[in-house]
């Protein structure tokens, strides 16, 4: 073969950097083409990572506001549970203070009538002595009043005589 002449060298040389000059500039195209493509991913993810940020400042607000709710709620529960069971407590130490005292005038009430009841029993065995005295006085006094009545009838024979007599003058 025969030696290569200055001007194919370089001719050959012109062409061979054209071709790398030609994938330089496609290989820079796609390049450029990649970072183009790759900052619209970037404002993607940026415009996704705000709207990601902003709801997730709402979710923490809502949560916030969830658990203070909540707090408040089992605040308030438990406060009316112990409301409840005092005013139940309370109720049943009142109640057991007014059977107490309900109790000890029971008792008063029964000891008043118990001795009532002594002062009846013995104000009736009193009246039963005056009744049975009564009778007895009552039985006295038929017996005067027959003893009465026998005088009287005596006492009219007597007069009956008395009269006869008279009328008749004997005395």
């Amino acid at each position: 073969m025969a030696d290569m002449t200055r001007e194919e060298v370089d001719a050959k040389i012109t062409a061979s950097e054209a071709r790398n000059n030609a994938q330089v500039e496609a290989f820079r195209a796609r390049v450029d083409a990649f970072i183009e493509r790759l900052d619209r991913f970037e404002e993607r993810i940026t415009r996704e990572i705000q709207e990601l940020r902003q709801e997730m400042s709402n979710f923490k607000k809502t949560m916030i506001i969830t658990c203070i709710s909540a707090s408040l709620a089992t605040i308030f529960g438990v406060a009316g549970f112990n409301s409840a069971l005092l005013n139940n407590m309370n109720a049943s130490y009142e109640t057991g203070k007014d059977a107490g005292q309900w109790r000890s005038d029971m008792t008063k009430i029964n000891e008043e009538n118990r001795k009532q009841s002594e002062d009846s029993r013995k104000l009736l065995q009193k009246s039963e002595k005056l009744l049975e005295k009564s009778e007895k006085m009552l039985a006295d006094s038929q017996q005067v009043l027959e003893e009465m009545k026998n005088q009287r009838a005596e006492t009219q024979q007597m007069l009956e005589v008395f009269k006869q007599e008279r009328t008749s003058g004997r005395r």
